[in-house]
């Protein structure tokens, strides 16, 4: 998958505790090498942390990294660019959830 900043994404797996929800588009704010190598990378949609954390958790492996960010970062497997999805019915859409297995449980 290519990224870039700027660009329009849609949310495809959520989760209860993310800021987000399935079908929301956001804008990608900044882009990263995921440390754990579930997700190719991690993406920053514009959320922060709160309540002083200074560490990642995958959602997916339970890989903990150090960071002293305070941005939240997520990794791209919970989204798919806007701009490939243009042209496509939303039931093609509801489709693509579907298939998908959760990336965070």
């Amino acid at each position: 998958m290519s990224w870039h900043i700027g660009q329009k994404v849609v949310v495809v797996l959520g989760h209860r505790i993310f800021p987000f929800k399935v079908g929301d588009i956001l804008v990608v704010k900044g882009i990263r090498p995921n440390p754990c190598n579930c997700c190719k990378w991690q993406l920053d949609v514009g959320f922060f942390k709160s309540g002083g954390y200074n560490a990642t958790l995958c959602g997916r492996c339970g890989n903990v990294t150090a960071d002293p960010s305070s941005i939240w970062w997520f990794g791209d497997l919970c989204f798919e660019p806007l701009d490939e999805l243009e042209g496509i019915d939303i039931s093609e859409l509801t489709d693509i959830i579907e298939i998908k297995e959760p990336a965070y449980a």
